[in-house]
Parts: C-alpha cells; sequence; structure tokens
C-alpha cells in the first residue's frame, strides 16, 4: 500500500484494477514464454521429487539415510546452478543463459530415460541426471524471472503473482500425475522431465526469442 501511495496509484489493489492490469500480461508472448519456462522447469523438478521415494526407496530399496544422501546430491545441483547463475549472467545475459540451461536440461533427462528404457535402473542412472536437471532448472528460472517481471515496472507485483501462481499449479498438477504412475516403473517420472525439458527449450525459442524478433520487426 505505501508503493501503491508513493506511486500515486490509489486504487491498485482494488479487485477491479487488479483483473484488469493482470489482463495486459498474458497479451504479450514474451512473458507468457518466461513465465512457461519457469513454470515447466519447476515442473520437471516436481517430477522428481513426486516419484523419487518410489524409485528409489520401493524400486531400488534404500534405506532412509541413503535416500537422504541421494536427495542432497540433487539438491546440491540446483545449488551448483544457482552459484553458476550469479557467475554467468552479466557476462552471458538471460537469453543465452536460459539456452544452456535448457539444453542441460534435456541432455540429463535423456541421460536418465536411455537407461530406463534399456533396463538399466540404477541410483548413479537416477540421482546424477536428476542433480544435473535441478542445476539446468536453477540456471533457467532466477533468469525467466527477472525477464518476466523487469519490462513491467508498473505492474511488478501482479506479474509476480500471476508468474508464481502457474509455477505452482503446474508443478502440483505435474507432480500429482506423475506420482500416481511412478509406482511400478520410473519410466514416468523420467519421460515427465524430458516433456518438461522440451517445452522449455520451446517456450522460450518460439515465444520469448521469437517474439522479440517480431517485435524488433514492427
Amino acid at each position: 500500500l505505501a508503493q501503491a501511495a508513493r506511486s500515486g496509484d490509489l486504487h491498485a489493489f482494488r479487485p477491479g484494477q487488479m483483473l484488469a492490469t493482470s489482463r495486459l500480461l498474458p497479451r504479450s508472448p514474451v512473458y507468457v514464454g518466461y513465465v512457461a519456462v519457469v513454470a515447466t522447469g519447476y515442473s520437471a523438478m516436481f517430477s522428481f521429487l513426486s516419484a523419487s521415494s518410489f524409485v528409489l526407496q520401493d524400486g531400488l530399496g534404500l534405506g532412509p539415510a541413503t535416500y537422504a544422501l541421494c536427495f542432497s546430491v540433487v539438491v546440491m545441483g540446483f545449488v551448483s546452478g544457482g552459484f553458476a547463475t550469479q557467475l554467468l549472467i552479466r557476462r552471458l545475459g538471460i537469453d543465452r543463459l536460459i539456452g544452456i540451461g535448457s539444453m542441460v536440461m534435456i541432455v540429463a533427462a535423456v541421460a536418465m530415460t536411455a537407461p530406463i528404457l534399456l533396463g538399466h535402473v540404477g541410483v548413479v542412472t537416477i540421482v546424477g541426471p536428476a542433480a544435473l536437471m535441478t542445476m539446468g532448472m536453477a540456471l533457467n528460472n532466477p533468469s525467466a524471472m527477472a525477464g518476466a517481471i523487469g519490462p513491467f515496472a508498473r505492474l511488478t507485483g501482479t506479474a509476480a503473482a500471476l508468474l508464481g501462481f502457474l509455477q505452482m499449479t503446474a508443478a502440483a498438477l505435474v507432480g500429482i500425475v506423475v506420482g500416481q504412475l511412478t509406482v511400478h516403473s520410473p519410466l514416468p517420472m523420467a519421460l515427465a522431465m524430458l516433456t518438461m525439458a522440451i517445452a522449455t527449450m520451446t517456450a522460450h525459442r518460439l515465444l520469448v526469442l521469437r517474439g522479440r524478433r517480431l517485435a524488433g520487426t514492427a
């Protein structure tokens, strides 16, 4: 409220005003593309979170302590991706970093899916690619969030809230489906991660980069 008062927009928090401003955001393909990058990347991670206990504990017979250790390896992938983002963002820029992160996610998903299809399911072939997947997601998501919210200086709160809502909703839906399907096989989890990784790259190229080119041409 204090921010709204300082900016002179005393009606910013009225429901009608919030609905009117939120309608502006989906009209921007760049915003939609960045939101899709965040949502699909988060959904890829949630695919693992939803199914990892079935795969590692029930399927591979890991105990609680070993499962926790494996989970910490995946978390370290996310942390290392965050540190890499801080080091590379100014040098590479948002879109180049998202391109790299998306490719890392696809490589990770293929590295997990291929052994499963060949019948070679093990701790290393699950945890290693999952850690690489979260690293790629950590390269993408902060950059995509900045890209989505940055152009909307006067709609920052609305843009961030809508992004967060869509991110969590998509991840929850994907997580529920994957969790139900991965009870007897790790393949649904791996395929979901691969699908989300491909969707991440597709959204960035078709919506963000293409939207920018079209806007520049116009």
